[in-house]
């Protein structure tokens, strides 16, 4: 029986990919204000390095991502477009359609629960689905991640925050030898100063050895608000069960939120069906000039 999340994507892909507007987001918050976008469009006038054309549903991101200060959505913005520019491999060159990327999906999952928790939180999971070392492509599975949350960003918008499951099974030293210091940091710097959401948790499990020493080595490019909420599971699992409820996790971790091979298809077809606003974005990115060399504070107030 195919679960809820594969009927609502066959209903989904028939009419192509749907993205949410201003005026749904407005409903969902009173907080946010067609003002206050006025505001950073004007913002943006005086920022030649950052494109102009962002539509209203981002901005609204950046808004509702910084508790409505609109000071710090500026910085949120400054640096998801200028780490574009300056990590350009990682963050400005997504295409689902690649060779690279079908291989990707053979060996990872990375997909976000089609329901939420009880306060709202959406669940990301990424996993391996194929062990082996030899094949894997840490960059590769990097912007499969990233275009699994902006997919799901631009389609269903803004939530109060965002809970992360990442499934160690089977990770080895090998994976880590795949990944480059750069990429790594590149990646952190992102989805630390860069991705538009709030980050309630980052739940960790089936954690080993290996992982306690993977730990280790990347604690100096963990800022201190997030390693506050991450969360290490070994064992015992039901601390873990304890805060992440069944109707997010896959059914191979005792949960209904369908198989993860219903979950992991369903991600990677989503991907492919946005394929043209991940193109549009990598045009965004490109640089007007040398702003890979901008820096990134020195940030001016707003009126």
């Amino acid at each position: 029986m195919f679960s809820r999340h594969i009927k609502d994507l066959a209903s989904y892909t028939m009419a192509g990919p749907t993205f949410i507007t201003a005026e749904e987001e407005y409903k969902k918050d009173s907080r946010l204000k067609e003002e206050d976008i006025e505001k950073l469009r004007v913002w943006l006038t005086t920022q030649p390095d950052l494109p102009q054309n962002i539509s209203d549903e981002r901005l609204l991101m950046y808004i509702h991502c910084s508790n409505f200060d609109l000071n710090k959505a500026k910085e949120v913005c400054e640096r998801d477009w200028l780490l574009r520019m300056k990590h350009p491999d990682l963050l400005a060159e997504l295409d689902p359609c690649t060779p690279e990327q079908d291989n990707i999906w053979k060996l990872g999952e990375f997909w976000i629960a089609p329901e939420t928790t009880k306060e709202g939180y959406r669940v990301c999971y990424a996993g391996l689905h194929d062990p082996n070392p030899s094949k894997y492509n840490f960059l590769e599975a990097m912007k499969a991640a990233i275009m699994v949350m902006w997919a799901d960003y631009v389609s269903r918008g803004i939530c109060p925050g965002f809970i992360f499951v990442l499934n160690a099974k089977g990770t080895s030293f090998g994976h880590a030898l795949k990944a480059s210091i750069s990429t790594i940091r590149a990646f952190l710097s992102y989805a630390q100063e860069g991705n538009p959401i709030n980050m309630k948790a980052v739940h960790i499990i089936n954690v080993s050895y290996v992982v306690d020493k993977l730990m280790i080595l990347t604690r100096p490019l963990i800022g201190k608000e997030l390693y506050n909420i991450i969360k290490l599971h070994s064992g015992d699992m039901q601390s873990f069960f304890d805060v992440v409820p069944k109707n997010v996790l896959p059914a191979e971790l005792g949960g209904t939120a369908g198989s993860s091979e219903e979950l992991r298809n369903a991600a990677k077809h989503k991907n492919e069906l946005y394929r043209d606003f991940f193109l549009r974005e990598n045009e965004l990115a490109v640089p007007k000039r040398d702003s890979q060399q901008k820096s990134l504070t020195g940030i001016l107030e707003i009126d």
